[in-house]
């Protein structure tokens, strides 16, 4: 199959135009400045046979507007000759049409297959659409180009830029060697290797968590053991407590049933005792009523007798007392005659006289008493003076004595501070500076305390911010399960840390388990339940990140997640590039201020760092503290010293009163002393006037006893006559009182002689009523008897009932085997033990029957004794495939360095033979480098050196990487051994096409070289090529050509050309 003709329509500023390549074994040239549209040509070739390098969108003009339509065609035809022609016609065509109404439309597409005998009649023989039908689809289209027509879309044609040609040179000798088992198919036996070892790696990691399922099993084996036991035990406490319990209820139903006859029985004769005694006891009411009636018609006799008895004895005392009083006067009347007579002899006035002077001594007495009733009021306001005086006194004397201490002190305190101005300033000047200190401490305080949390973070390693750290409060108050980016992803230990700078705009994201949250914060939420990942990834070496180790099987699923989503910011929009955050609205820069957090050794350095500065700041805050602990004492000291100074400073002011206080003193002092002269001349006048009035009292007191013993003497007469009146009364009162006092005695004997009836009447009675008691005693105790007879039948009763009902209740609950009698049992137990028996029974019963246990522990041990037994066997089979995976892995191993070493052998060789011709030495050589995680890394030198040079050869990217000047080897040398090396790769590709294009492949290339290197491509190689070089060529070069196209463009127009040379040889 080799490219016949090529026909464009629509392709950039390409007019429609057919291009021939000539027979087989022709070699066609393009040719023409840079930026022309050599390339295109070459694209349009890829993009007919739906290559996946090759961008449609690349092929439209970019001098159509946007909403212009845009139509293409692109038509390739091979001849079906050469080393792989196939069985088919002659000329088989590939036709690509393309329509696009608008330049941000999607663009259609359809490739259509035509065949023919000629080029120029061909007919179409299939159609493939996006979802075509009958299956001709894009992907069965591609598939019937490497099936069917033997032509591989992405590689057999080998396109080769000059950039990618030298990019053998300047490739690390890792990318080197993957571009080489790319091209040999190694790749994919690498992968099955590798596929290989992570098997090995991922039933090691499922043996590890198959020992971890196998003893959380044993575990769970013997949990059901354990409650297998307990299942049993209950069952066995069940039996006994309720064979026991069984037992005792049917002795106490027993022991219920007896003690009901008994007590029945007794019953019924206490019924019989007590009939007979209410009888006696209605016989003996019947007494009683009678004896109460005729001791209550005695009671109304003596009753009468009584009244009239005590209105005699009323009477009596009546005349009683009145003769009593008639004597007490009469006795009286006879002292007072006497006494009368007695004082007459002691008169020494007549009755005028006496009158005389006792009314003058009563005149004299009574000026006497007013004189001194003015000089003691006189006396009183003199006193009151005093007090006043004194207090003004002691009022001033403590006031002069306090001013004169305290003008002392003042002035003492006046020599040691000056003056209340200068201790203002030094507190202002101590304030001013403890406020700054103050505001520093507070300052110091809140960076200590950030930075503990930040230490403890580190400590912790969980660095969290502040949004973060709201975030994740949030989620917990909504019940939400959340983990930040940090705790999922770290940064591999071999990874420069400026590589987590990539990530600034999404690295404290937080991720959740869960739908519909809404966002406390401006923060990425990402809900892990949405995530599907389209593959699984651990690590992403190029960034540098990989999933955490110490993470469980369950996170390790949202860390793969989370590692997937990070991943595609790397690949499409939203995208990250150099830190930054491109989307569609607009640019994201960092999410919080810049610091590490993905890497636990950048967190340890910050721990240290943070450390550090902790304890600084800290000595720094207790400085100031103490600092200002100090100024706060002076303040202190100054503020009290000021108090004391501003109250001498006032003190002094008061040296002028002090004076003033003293002439008080002193005129006060001399008001008293004139006070005190007065009151020793009233109380003189006092001492007189009292003296006085003493002999007069004297005299008063003897002329009223003279003027009472003359009116004393005037009444005589009168009170003898009295004094026979009542001798008179008192006679015929004795005879009225002898009369009473017989008939009152009278009375008394007839009520004595009713009283002793009425007496023996209440013994007789008193006799029946006690009989009566005893008689209401024993029916009481008959009736209490019965009761608790009754009582006792109506308990036993119940018990009976009750044990019977717990009996039914027991036969429902107890196993038919347990409802046996234990004769093993005491039977002669007393009904307080058998309640207590019965009770531990019942009570250990209903423990047992409420103990949670599981009713399915006998088929939850068999259930967990067979997975336990299923989980070592699928630990035993793992064992066993990791074993053959081993086996297997160290095949595929084998196999590949068996295959790289037999293609570099063939490639070294070769390489070694084309470098010959350009006078150099070249090698191609292989490296193996195991990593610590266990990954096979293979290298791929290309070395060179001048024949005739000294020392070792040299990998030709060591200019490329170092970029130094004079290392390594030049320009053209290094261009010319990647060219070599393409020549020796191609000559050993399983694909072997008719044609290769070549793209620029000889612009580092000399012309004396180009001619040799492309003679050598053609004689070695044997096919078609197809060369795409902006070089101006001498005519040697040419003639190398069958055909040579030239393209033009005209960017006035615009328009791109076409002409074409054909070369004769």
């Amino acid at each position: 199959m080799i490219p016949y003709q090529l026909k464009i329509q629509g392709v950039r500023d390409y007019s429609p135009r057919s291009i021939y390549f000539g027979e087989p074994d022709e070699h066609i040239l393009i040719t023409g400045p840079n930026g022309v549209g050599k390339s295109t040509l070459t694209f349009c070739l890829g993009a007919v046979l739906h290559s996946s390098k090759v961008e449609l969108e690349g092929l439209r003009s970019t001098n159509l507007k946007v909403n212009d339509h845009w139509y293409a065609r692109i038509t390739l035809v091979f001849l079906n000759d050469g080393r792989t022609k196939i069985d088919g016609p002659k000329f088989i065509a590939f036709q690509l049409t393309v329509n696009q109404d608008t330049k941000n439309s999607p663009i259609q597409r359809e490739y259509e297959v035509l065949n023919g005998p000629d080029e120029a009649n061909l007919t179409s023989h299939a159609r493939y659409t996006s979802g075509g039908i009958a299956g001709r689809t894009f992907k069965a289209y591609r598939e019937d180009l490497r099936v069917r027509y033997k032509i591989e879309p992405d590689v057999f044609y080998l396109i080769w830029y000059q950039q990618e040609v030298n990019q053998f040179a300047a490739m690390y000798p890792e990318e080197r060697f993957r571009k080489f088992s790319d091209m040999f198919e190694i790749s994919d036996m690498q992968k099955e290797w590798e596929a290989s070892l992570e098997k090995i790696k991922e039933v090691r990691m499922e043996i590890e968590y198959l020992k971890g399922i196998q003893k959380g099993a044993e575990l769970s084996v013997n949990a059901a053991q354990t409650e297998l036991n307990k299942y049993l035990d209950n069952k066995k406490r069940i039996f006994t407590s309720g064979q026991k319990y069984y037992t005792l209820l049917h002795q106490m139903i027993a022991y219920y049933s007896t003690s009901i006859e008994k007590t029945s029985e007794q019953k019924a004769n206490d019924q019989v005792e007590k009939e007979k005694l209410v009888i006696s006891r209605q016989q003996l009411k019947h007494n009683i009523s009678e004896l109460e009636q005729q001791r209550s018609q005695l009671s109304q006799d003596v009753g009468a007798l009584s009244q009239q008895l005590t209105q005699i004895a009323g009477q009596l005392q009546q005349q009683q007392n009145e003769d009593t009083q008639q004597q007490k006067s009469q006795e009286q009347l006879e002292q007072q005659l006497e006494a009368i007579d007695e004082k007459r002899k002691h008169l020494r006035f007549d009755a005028e006289t006496a009158q005389r002077k006792l009314e003058e001594t009563k005149n004299q007495l009574a000026m006497i008493t007013n004189q001194l009733s003015e000089l003691s009021n006189q006396q009183m306001q003199l006193r009151k003076q005093e007090r006043e005086l004194n207090q003004e006194k002691s009022f001033l004397q403590m006031t002069t004595s306090h001013l004169k201490d305290e003008i002392t002190k003042a002035e003492k305190h006046k020599a040691i501070y000056v003056s209340s101005v200068q201790i203002e300033q030094k507190i202002n000047t101590l304030a001013l500076q403890n406020e700054r200190e103050f505001e520093q401490i507070q300052r110091l305080k809140i960076e200590l305390k950030m930075m503990e949390q930040n230490v403890k973070q580190y400590e912790q390693k969980k660095v969290v911010s502040k949004r973060q750290q709201q975030g994740l409060l949030h989620l917990k108050q909504q019940q939400l399960e959340a983990y930040p980016l940090r705790e999922l992803i770290e940064l591999m230990p071999s990874a420069p840390l400026q590589l987590e700078k990539q990530l600034e705009g999404i690295k404290y994201t937080i991720f959740y388990v869960g739908k519909n949250y809404k966002p406390v914060n401006d923060l990425y939420y990402v809900s892990l339940q949405q995530l599907v990942p389209t593959e699984s990834i651990s690590k992403l070496p190029e960034y540098g990140l990989q999933i955490r180790s110490d993470l469980t099987e369950q996170q390790r699923n949202y860390a793969n997640k989370a590692l997937w989503w990070v991943k595609q910011f790397f690949l499409e929009s939203p995208k990250i590039e150099q830190g930054l955050l491109y989307d569609t609205r607009g640019i994201r820069g960092a999410q919080e201020a810049a610091q590490y957090i993905l890497s636990d050794v950048a967190i340890e350095r910050l721990l240290q760092e943070v450390q550090q500065t902790y304890s600084k700041t800290k000595n720094e805050q207790q400085q100031l503290e103490q600092q200002y602990a100090e100024n706060l004492r002076q303040l202190k000291q100054l503020q009290g010293h000021l108090h004391t100074m501003q109250l001498a400073e006032s003190t002094l002011l008061k040296q002028t009163d002090y004076a003033s206080y003293i002439q008080q003193l002193e005129l006060v002092e001399q008001k008293l002393s004139a006070l005190y002269d007065e009151q020793t001349a009233i109380e003189i006048q006092q001492d007189k006037l009292k003296s006085e009035q003493s002999e007069g009292k004297y005299s008063l007191g003897f002329y009223e006893q003279q003027w009472k013993i003359h009116e004393e003497l005037g009444a005589f007469a009168e009170q003898q006559m009295q004094l026979q009146q009542i001798e008179q009364a008192r006679k015929y009162l004795q005879q009225k009182i002898r009369a009473l006092t017989t008939e009152q005695e009278i009375k008394e004997h007839e009520i004595i002689k009713q009283k002793r009836k009425q007496l023996r009447l209440g013994e007789q009675q008193q006799q029946f009523e006690s009989n009566l008691k005893i008689v209401e005693s024993q029916i009481t105790g008959y009736e209490l008897t019965i009761k608790k007879a009754k009582d006792k039948l109506e308990l036993d009763e119940t018990m009976k009932s009750r044990c019977e009902l717990d009996m039914i209740e027991l036969e429902q609950v107890l196993p038919q085997e347990a409802q046996q009698l234990d004769e093993q049992l005491a039977t002669n137990l007393s009904l307080t033990m058998l309640q207590a028996e019965s009770e531990q029974a019942k009570a250990e019963l209903r423990n047992a029957r409420l103990e949670k246990i599981n009713e399915n522990a006998q088929q939850n041990y068999d259930q967990q004794k067979a997975d336990f037994d299923k989980k070592n066997a699928d630990l035993a089979k793992s064992e066993q495939l990791l074993e053959s995976n081993t086996v297997r892995a160290n095949e595929w191993e084998d196999r590949l360095e068996t295959t790289i070493s037999m293609h570099l052998i063939k490639i070294n060789t070769l390489f070694q033979k084309y470098m010959d011709l350009f006078q150099f030495e070249g090698q191609v050589e292989k490296e193996r480098i195991e990593e610590k995680s266990g990954r096979v890394n293979f290298r791929l030198y290309i070395k060179a050196r001048k024949i005739g040079h000294q020392g070792a050869l040299e990998d030709v990217s060591m200019k490329a990487r170092s970029g130094k000047v004079g290392l390594g080897v030049s320009g053209g040398e290094e261009s010319l051994s990647s060219l070599l090396f393409a020549l020796a790769l191609l000559q050993n590709l399983a694909t072997s096409p008719g044609y290769i294009v070549l793209d620029e492949f000889d612009s580092a290339l000399d012309d004396e070289r180009k001619n040799k290197v492309f003679n050598l491509y053609a004689e070695e190689l044997q096919r078609k090529l197809i060369i795409v070089s902006p070089k101006g060529h001498d005519e040697t070069y040419y003639n190398c050509f069958s055909k040579v196209f030239i393209v033009e463009h005209d960017a006035t127009i615009p328009k791109s050309t076409i002409r074409g040379i054909q070369n004769k040889k």
